[in-house]
């Protein structure tokens, strides 16, 4: 079971890592790990910029580009690098702002709904469905993680590791 886990963890990691390198060029991330796996030290555009380097250096010391190419390819490098970096930087705030949105209006939804007011209602649940459309999907790191307090919470009062398949299945549906 053990090397199941990790084929899956290994092949899990795999294609969030090639989502992170297709987010690079769409300026699209799924969840917080691919945008991480693109910008974090050592990550994708780390990895990129260094093969650039390697590659124009090499070029021009066996005579295959001149010195004035290879600083024009730095200096280009360098530029397409920054633009990436700052077109991840502006998504990440877009998605802030959109996570704040959505709290505004479930906050006037909410509002509504207690003097009974269902055009109101209405209206915020149209801007609430429009920032989720623009909200990277949290959904599953969230559910993942109530699903996490609800085991922890029954091994503690059980004093037990030992859980029957009804108390995963509870501790999942409680999450949901």
């Amino acid at each position: 079971m053990d090397l199941r886990l990790g084929l899956d963890v290994a092949i899990n990691s795999a294609i969030n890592f090639g989502k992170s390198a297709i987010g690079i060029l769409t300026g699209k991330f799924e969840n917080v790990d691919q945008i991480q796996n693109a910008i974090s030290k050592g990550g994708i555009l780390d990895g990129i910029s260094d093969l650039i380097d390697i590659s124009s250096k090499r070029a021009k010391d066996k005579g295959l580009i001149t010195s004035t190419i290879a600083t024009a390819i730095k200096d280009s490098k360098n530029t397409i690098v920054k633009s990436i970096e700052n077109n991840i930087e502006n998504e990440l705030e877009k998605q802030v702002k959109s996570i704040k949105k959505i709290s505004d209006y479930s906050t006037k939804w909410n509002n509504c709904y207690d003097v009974k007011d269902f055009e109101g209602m209405e209206k915020a649940l149209k801007n609430i469905k429009k920032y989720l459309k623009e909200t990277i999907p949290l959904e599953t790191t969230l559910k993942e993680a109530r699903v996490i307090e609800n085991l922890h919470s029954l091994i503690k009062n059980k004093g037990e590791f030992n859980l029957t398949e009804e108390e995963i299945s509870l501790a999942e549906k409680l999450a949901n």
